[in-house]
């Protein structure tokens, strides 16, 4: 009997543990040209753009990740995101409705993705819930940090703990600081980086989630 335990093929519950397979979506050149409706600064370099993302897939495989490659979102410029349309929980995925229309089609790609996978879908929200992968933070594998904001919607708070029994859902109101055409995203303001370490931008910081991580011993480095 082997001692080596098995890998699991999905679930992400914390945001710090070593990466086993990754969802990645190469950038498409025809979608450069829509960098001023998704709100870029300035319009892509495509060839850099697919330089950088093959770099990114190497680093990944050099560390000991498969890359698993999604297919193409026509005009979808953000979906090289690959993070923001989805949770992947222990039990399965949770399709995320993202609060950004021209994001929407990315909900129903990033869902074939991951049952091309092997990973199951759990639940898929619907109108009027929207939410965002990047105002999600796994503080633990049972504690689950969602920002409110203009991506994230009281009704995508209740979605998620619906498709989350037994994790613990802490709502946190986002900033509006430059507002929704500068969106600040929870993990705009807080990244982990140990389980007992995170990186914060402290100006924007909730009151609220700084006594929580307080509380919970996290050691917050300030970034500028």
């Amino acid at each position: 009997m082997s001692d080596t335990v098995p890998r699991a093929a999905y679930g992400c519950e914390n945001m710090v543990a070593k990466l086993a397979r990754v969802l990645v979506r190469e950038p498409e050149a025809s979608a450069c040209r829509l960098w001023a409706d998704f709100g870029w600064r300035a319009e892509p370099d495509f060839g850099a753009l697919a330089r950088e993302h093959d770099a990114l897939c190497a680093v990944l495989e050099s560390a000991g990740a498969e890359v698993v490659v999604g297919r193409p979102v026509p005009e979808g410029l953000d979906a090289i995101y690959t993070f923001d349309p989805a949770i992947v929980a222990s039990t399965g995925a949770v399709v995320l409705r993202p609060g950004k229309d021209l994001r929407l089609a990315e909900a129903e790609a990033v869902a074939d993705d991951l049952a091309a996978a092997g990973v199951p879908i759990v639940a898929t929200l619907e109108s009027p819930a929207t939410a965002d992968g990047g105002d999600t933070i796994w503080l633990d594998d049972r504690t689950l940090l969602v920002g409110r904001g203009y991506r994230t919607n009281a009704a995508g708070v209740d979605a998620l703990r619906a498709a989350l029994p037994g994790v613990e859902v802490i709502e946190l109101d986002l900033p509006y600081h430059h507002g929704s055409d500068e969106v600040m995203h929870l993990l705009s303001l807080l990244s982990p980086v140990s389980h007992d370490a995170a990186v914060a931008y402290l100006p924007l910081m909730p009151v609220r989630l700084v006594q929580l991580l307080e509380a919970r011993g996290i050691e917050l480095i300030e970034g500028p």
